[in-house]
């Protein structure tokens, strides 16, 4: 789960985490991964990223693109809440 604000661009959200999601080997592809919205909150969207790892790569995978989803956020401009 991400929270974005809400003055950022949702379908450049979209492509930015699909682009990201498209280029980690560690993320099964054998199995669609989906990108939404959860949540609309008082402060903040909330998006969701929902992908498939193997059990034993998922909290690597985790660290690995959370970090990835940080620094593309800080390259494209995307506001962070």
């Amino acid at each position: 789960m991400i929270g974005v604000g809400y003055k950022a661009d949702l379908k450049a959200i979209r492509d930015v985490l699909q682009d990201i999601i498209d280029k980690e080997d560690i993320i099964l592809k054998e199995l669609q991964p989906s990108i939404i919205i959860k949540d609309l909150g008082d402060k903040n969207m909330k998006i969701e990223i929902r992908m498939w790892v193997k059990s034993q790569d998922y909290l690597k995978a985790k660290v690995q693109i959370n970090e990835k989803i940080k620094e593309r956020y800080d390259s494209e401009e995307i506001p962070f809440p």
